[in-house]
């Protein structure tokens, strides 16, 4: 039998502390920038900072999940649903993404998974905009500038995650493999 890893409360306080701050982040970022898929950059991080931490599987996706319930609780959203759709899609990615070796400790891993993570995006666009009647091919140029915006601010989101690991590491604050 499988042994069942829980997650601690140190790892639950710091999963609530990813996603207030990725809350925080998105309903500050409502500010009209002009820039498509500025909002990805703190999306990609908190989720990615948040796995790396506890380095259990579904904490990214439960991360996004929470991000995006506060955010509808504090009325930062007009569309509730589909901002916690995507939040969750974007967790689960990154969830899948993170059981790679290289992506939590490279800099190379950490672009490749917000870029990967950050591109679905495109896909919940793709959807949404075909769901609404939109034409085919208007609907894939679209989604693919929606993802390319999306993936360029989620590969900067993803570089930042293994030095800011590195440095928590270095302070004592995460633990390692073996520590307990």
């Amino acid at each position: 039998m499988a042994k069942r890893t829980f997650i601690t409360l140190r790892e639950s306080l710091f999963l609530g502390f990813c996603a207030v701050g990725l809350a925080a982040v998105r309903i500050i970022m409502r500010l009209g920038l002009g820039i498509t898929g500025h909002a990805m950059l703190p999306s990609v991080f908190f989720m990615l900072l948040g796995r790396g931490v506890t380095r259990k599987f579904g904490t990214a996706t439960y991360t996004g999940f929470l991000a995006g319930c506060i955010i509808s609780a504090m009325g930062g959203t007009k569309a509730a649903l589909p901002l916690l759709m995507q939040l969750c899609i974007t967790g689960f990615a990154l969830d899948c993404l993170a059981c790679l070796p290289p992506v939590l400790s490279s800099w190379y891993g950490g672009m490749a998974a917000g870029i990967i993570a950050a591109s679905t995006r495109g896909l919940v666009v793709l959807v949404s905009s075909l769901m609404a009647g939109m034409d085919m091919s208007l609907s894939l140029v679209n989604a693919c500038i929606t993802g390319l915006a999306n993936a360029s601010f989620g590969a900067l989101g993803g570089l930042l995650v293994p030095a800011t690991l590195k440095r928590l590491k270095a302070y004592g604050l995460v633990k390692t493999e073996g520590e307990d």
